[in-house]
């Protein structure tokens, strides 16, 4: 009978947890839903190789965020869908902290926590995906899930979401360069040496095809551009695999 009784509350514990884990703002990795608002166009015959193409509204961070590409690239996916907002608007829900110096040592925040320095100016940094969660499902709703997708595979991340309508906003390099180490800093709610990457930057993933990634580059007005899928792993990689997704719940 206390076997009967301790499986009955194992089940029930596990069911809450499930639950819980459903209604979580910027949750990890769960089950994509089936399709996107936006139009798109999409080949049933092999999701490795596509072809797959998806419209997501492009924007320009072009003098207007000259560093802050993970900002306007946020905004893209607002707008596909549906949910367009104002630069102002937007940066209300970003927190940003900017580098401050002691003895000669900089201090400031982890990526993960704000913006590191100004998005308007050319000397801020950026920030990664959970900081970009949140702003996305304060402003979203609870009609929206926004997943912290960091740590899949690219190439699971395109089966699993992109062939189902979702576009993806990842984070590889400016021009696909390599990175290479940058300014560092202590982390001030760990004391922990922080190494920022050079060349840091964050796309949007809207398609491919047999050989190549498409993805809305914010940089410079590039528009749409074309990347071997080859030289987009390693840059993905090299940045950690960060990724994130938004889908609409039904």
């Amino acid at each position: 009978m206390k076997l009967e009784v301790y499986r009955m509350k194992k089940t029930v514990s596990l069911l809450l947890l499930i639950a819980l884990s459903l209604f979580t703002s910027c949750t990890m990795e769960a089950a994509p839903s089936s399709t996107s608002p936006s139009a798109l166009s999409i080949s049933q015959s092999d999701s490795s190789f596509g072809p797959v193409q998806i419209s997501v509204p492009y924007l320009s961070q072009e003098e207007v965020l000259p560093t802050g590409c993970e900002i306007v690239s946020a905004m893209m996916l607002l707008r596909f869908y549906g949910h367009p907002i104002s630069l102002d608007e937007m940066l209300a829900h970003i927190p940003n902290q900017m580098l401050t110096q002691r003895d000669g040592v900089l201090y400031g925040p982890h990526p993960d926590q704000a913006f590191v320095g100004d998005p308007r100016t050319p000397n801020g940094y950026g920030c990664y995906p959970p900081v970009l969660c949140k702003a996305l499902q304060e402003i979203l709703g609870d009609s929206f899930l926004v997943k912290n997708t960091t740590g899949i595979s690219l190439q699971a991340l395109t089966n699993r979401y992109l062939s189902a309508g979702v576009p993806i906003l990842l984070w590889a390099t400016i021009d696909m360069k390599p990175t290479a180490p940058g300014n560092r800093w202590i982390i001030e709610s760990t004391g922990e040496e922080f190494v920022w990457l050079k060349n840091e930057h964050c796309l949007v993933l809207t398609g491919y095809d047999s050989d190549y990634y498409y993805l809305n580059d914010p940089y410079n007005g590039n528009g749409e551009i074309q990347v071997r899928k080859e030289l987009l792993q390693k840059r993905f990689d090299s940045m950690g695999k960060r990724s994130l997704v938004v889908q609409k719940l039904p």
